[in-house]
């Protein structure tokens, strides 16, 4: 978007700068050469000319006045240009403003991916003594199907923790413009 608002600000200063110069002098050179036949190609009487056509004009056109047309042209370009300087600053602020949230989301994941790694742990933890207490006769199947359910949770709770990360991290490199492919 932003060089979409650049392009057209170019733009604009070019179409000013053609106003502005309407107001000069300008020379044109024509030219046209030709040939043109007269005549009849039938019987009874034949005859057809050619002859040759040609001509070179020279054009000054000195700009007295128009009325007042080109200054509002000129008025409204100029207007036009700091349109178009503002929604520049605009979309600046929205891209900077963008940026920053997608990096605080970007950090937000990278906690959250650490803390369920952290809960993995744990899980894995209560999952090892559950079985553990169960060869020892002390726990039932029924706590270590609950243990092994959270530890099931707690991984895949991981890998979404995993997939929010990559996606926040790739919506911030798409606003900063720093996607690159490697093949």
């Amino acid at each position: 978007d932003i060089l979409i608002v650049r392009t057209q600000f170019k733009m604009l200063t070019s179409e000013l700068n053609t106003l502005k110069n309407t107001w000069l002098p300008s020379l044109s050179l024509n030219g046209n050469y030709g040939t043109i036949g007269f005549g009849y190609a039938k019987k009874p009487n034949e005859f057809l000319d050619f002859h040759p056509v040609g001509f070179a004009g020279l054009q000054l056109s000195i700009p007295l006045f128009n009325g007042t047309t080109t200054q509002k042209k000129i008025k409204q370009k100029k207007i036009e240009q700091k349109n178009s300087q503002i929604q520049l600053s605009l979309l600046a602020g929205q891209n900077e403003m963008q940026i920053i949230n997608a990096s605080q989301k970007r950090s937000v994941a990278k906690s959250s991916v650490e803390t369920s790694s952290k809960q993995i742990e744990l899980a894995k933890s209560v999952y090892d003594n559950t079985i553990l207490q169960q060869r020892q006769g002390v726990a039932n199947l029924t706590e270590v199907l609950l243990a092994d359910n959270s530890l099931r949770e707690a991984q895949q709770n991981y890998l979404s923790a995993v997939v929010n990360y990559l996606k926040a991290d790739l919506e911030l490199k798409k606003i900063t413009g720093n996607i690159s492919f490697h093949k």
